[in-house]
């Protein structure tokens, strides 16, 4: 949709092909409707299609229509097709009833389908995927009422809760994450998994499952063993079990949230180089695959990615091809840098005032489709904005000034500033006498103390923020 927005706004027509009835992609079915209100999400979609792009709903690559198809009929292709494949369980008992992949499990939460899950579920993961999985399946039925009690307009969230709370608790009761890694090594974000714990979901690290019993086909439980490391000595991933720790762990459902994987098979035997990693090979500035006239983006190019990440990929990919037609691909900046006339980093108060923690629904009350978030207050937003860091600062050099005396380099509490040999950093510049000398300043470690600006004797660097439309080259 990013994609396709750039592309509208520069002049293209546009037509999106979506293999569902609505538009959103994760934002709409992997994401659990109490973390993204929809009708923000609505609002969000409706913005684009009102610049006139064209839908084709109900339309899967690979079945409906196939990508050569899409050539022939398109300039450009931007293939945004995501990771909706969950990973599964090679093991015995991996493909009996009650063993859920967690993305298809939330698909079908998010899309208002009955999930029966019984009273018991544990779910196999650590990532954020697993918690949404959990938190999902411990509102249950609940889930639902409120869904249809809603209706399309929803003035309000009371009659939801009003038939949540009256409605018999058909969801899970119990709750359980179990993973390989240990709590502090889990790589679900730690409010995440501080938000699952508040809601009364059960922890069980340091684990990894052997089979899973069954009976009269149905997944009953799941043996495990300890896990000794997860990690190998190189930081690589490789667990080393310990066979005599052997546990059973009783389950009426089973949520696998053990990574997902691209539909690769939709893009036919005439589509686009593969990566070693099973996704779209592509260039990572622009997009561009080994197809001339094909882009891609998003996690079906990089995997599993945050919404951030492949709105970028989108928007790159859009002015690549805009690029490819012959326009313009430099971005529209008519603002400027203004330089600071004062800027100290110990005159912030930032580290001196407490996060100030986003107000959340009480617990009692996270049923159905409310958000758990609800949001700061006024003044709260201006207490937490009060702390900002200014990463929008950035230090300017006037090399007309500068005399290469390092003391900038010397006065650096992150060393992210460096004087070295003009011609270790390219053969391609021209130096003008023999042994010139370049300054390198890492902006990405850079924390805008500004102590450099402070001990520069020629006044050669300054701090500035830029101010207008555009960003800065």
């Amino acid at each position: 949709m990013a994609c396709a927005h750039d592309l509208r706004r520069l002049g293209y027509q546009v037509t999106v092909y979506e293999a569902t009835d609505k538009l959103g992609g994760a934002m709409w079915l992997g994401i659990p409707e109490y973390r993204l209100d929809r009708d923000i999400l609505a609002a969000d979609v409706n913005a684009i299609l009102d610049m006139g792009v064209q839908v084709q709903y109900e339309t899967r690559l690979g079945t409906d229509v196939t990508l050569d198809e899409l050539r022939e009929r398109h300039d450009a292709v931007f293939l945004g097709i995501g990771a909706t494949l969950g990973r599964g369980l090679d093991i015995e008992g991996g493909s009996a009833d009650g063993v859920l992949k967690a993305i298809e499990f939330l698909i079908n939460m998010n899309r208002g389908y009955e999930v029966e899950i019984g009273k018991r579920v544990l779910v196999i993961g650590g990532g954020d995927v697993a918690m949404d999985a959990a938190r999902t399946a411990l509102r249950g039925a609940d889930y639902d009422a409120a869904r249809e009690a809603a209706v399309d307009d929803r003035p309000s969230m009371t009659e939801a809760f009003d038939v949540a709370r009256t409605a018999a608790r058909a969801g899970a009761a119990e709750i359980t994450i179990m993973s390989l890694e240990a709590r502090h090594e889990m790589p679900a974000h730690d409010f995440e998994i501080e938000e699952a714990e508040h809601e009364g979901i059960a922890f069980v690290n340091r684990r990894g499952p052997v089979r899973i019993t069954v009976e009269d086909g149905r997944a009953t439980g799941v043996e495990t063993v300890g896990v000794v490391s997860v990690f190998g000595e190189d930081g690589r991933f490789s667990p080393v079990f310990d066979d005599n720790d052997v546990r059973h762990i009783p389950a009426d459902t089973i949520i696998l949230a053990i990574g997902q994987a691209i539909d690769l098979d939709c893009l036919g035997e005439a589509g686009p180089e593969i990566s070693p990693r099973r996704t779209i090979q592509i260039e990572n500035d622009t997009g561009a695959t080994s197809l001339a006239d094909v882009w891609s983006g998003g996690d079906a190019a990089k995997g599993p990615r945050t919404l951030i990440d492949a709105i970028a990929d989108g928007r790159r990919s859009a002015a690549a091809i805009h690029e490819s037609f012959g326009g313009n691909a430099a971005p529209d900046t008519t603002g400027t840098m203004v330089e600071l006339q004062r800027f100290h980093r110990l005159d912030d108060v930032y580290d001196r005032i407490e996060r100030v923690p986003v107000p959340m629904l009480d617990t009692g009350r996270r049923t159905g489709l409310a958000e758990v978030e609800l949001g700061y207050t006024p003044e709260q937003a201006r207490c937490e904005a009060s702390r900002c860091l200014r990463c929008f600062a950035n230090i300017m050099l006037d090399v007309e000034k500068c005399v290469l005396c390092a003391l900038c380099s010397d006065v650096c509490p992150v060393d992210v500033i460096s004087l070295v040999p003009a011609s270790d950093i390219t053969d391609e510049v021209e130096c003008p006498t023999e042994g010139a000398t370049a300054l390198l300043l890492d902006e990405t470690a850079c924390i805008r103390c500004g102590l450099c600006i402070e001990r520069c004797p020629p006044k050669a660097l300054s701090m500035g923020i830029w101010t207008g439309v555009g960003a800065p080259a």
